[in-house]
């Protein structure tokens, strides 16, 4: 059996079917996702049967992360239900390569065809991971927010930025985000450099923050505050964490951890009411970069000029 083979046989129908349960909780119908898939709506209908926890439970035995699996997901749902085919097929393909450089699979494959050299590396050799999965979910993110005509007003005064980290994150340089922030220029936002591993400090160290006491959180974005912008966060106000006013600048990521000792359940979004030489912002967090986008983009739509 080829590694090609392996893939086509033990990964792709799961991370498929996933894609697919991620289309219909988009709204989308059961033809329309098997349209966009390629393949027949009766399939469609036998993953949802199937179940997310099913799908995850089968790469989870093969050694692929379920987070990451999870992540890539939403990320390839995201990319197809804006109609980015020629994307879909790039970075679903390099996920596919990168699990294969990993030797993920590589038990999997002797078990089905014990011929296998101990010391075979084919495909840390052969194949090339031409895209990151976290790079490539977080400039998903930001065209999300780039296209939304009312994006500029969420910017602070001090920039923006959009943030995920990898599986397993304990360290800024395992956190993607923008080199240079996101800006308001005008009526529109403008990304100042690449989202780049390391490429975020402060909107890392507060998600890093968060992600070590709540796995589940993957993802933030930091928004300018607006009062009205706080319920349309969450109905419940349990969901939200406040930190401030500070003394300064140097006591922002202290007074953050105090407040997040505090709490049994992690927060959609922390408020922070700024202080002396601090901006007032709102740190929204979830599960991937499109989702923390899509809650700030209620705010924005719900603000006036």
């Amino acid at each position: 059996m080829l590694p090609h083979e392996l893939v086509t046989r033990f990964i792709i129908p799961s991370l498929r079917g996933l894609i697919a349960l991620e289309l219909l909780e988009r709204g989308l119908t059961q033809s329309k996702v098997a349209k966009l898939l390629g393949i027949s709506q009766p399939m469609i209908s036998k993953y949802l049967s199937e179940g997310r926890k099913s799908l995850l439970s089968k790469l989870t035995e093969l050694g692929v992360s379920p987070e990451e699996a999870g992540a890539t997901a939403k990320l390839l749902a995201e990319i197809l239900t804006r109609g980015r085919v020629q994307d879909y097929l790039r970075v679903f393909s390099s996920y596919l390569n990168q699990v294969l450089i990993s030797g993920t699979l590589c038990r999997k494959h002797r078990e089905v065809f014990p011929n296998i050299a101990p010391q075979c590396d084919i495909c840390k050799r052969i194949f090339k991971q031409f895209e990151d999965q976290y790079v490539e979910e977080v400039r998903s993110a930001y065209e999300l927010l780039r296209t939304h005509p009312l994006a500029y007003k969420l910017v602070p005064e001090v920039g923006m930025n959009i943030v995920v980290a990898a599986p397993k994150a304990k360290s800024l340089s395992e956190v993607v985000g923008f080199a240079g922030r996101i800006v308001r220029v005008g009526r529109d936002v403008k990304a100042v450099g690449d989202p780049i591993y390391g490429g975020s400090r402060h909107t890392a160290r507060v998600l890093l923050m968060v992600r070590g006491r709540w796995g589940s959180i993957r993802a933030a974005i930091v928004i300018k505050y607006f009062k009205k912008c706080v319920g349309l966060l969450s109905d419940n106000p349990e969901d939200i964490a406040y930190v401030g006013p500070h003394e300064g600048p140097d006591t922002i990521l202290r007074d953050i951890e105090e407040v997040l000792k505090g709490r049994v359940k992690p927060p959609k979004a922390l408020v922070d009411l700024g202080g002396y030489g601090v901006e007032s912002v709102i740190y929204v967090f979830g599960r991937s970069a499109s989702e923390v986008v899509r809650e700030a983009i209620k705010c924005a739509n719900a603000l006036t000029c």
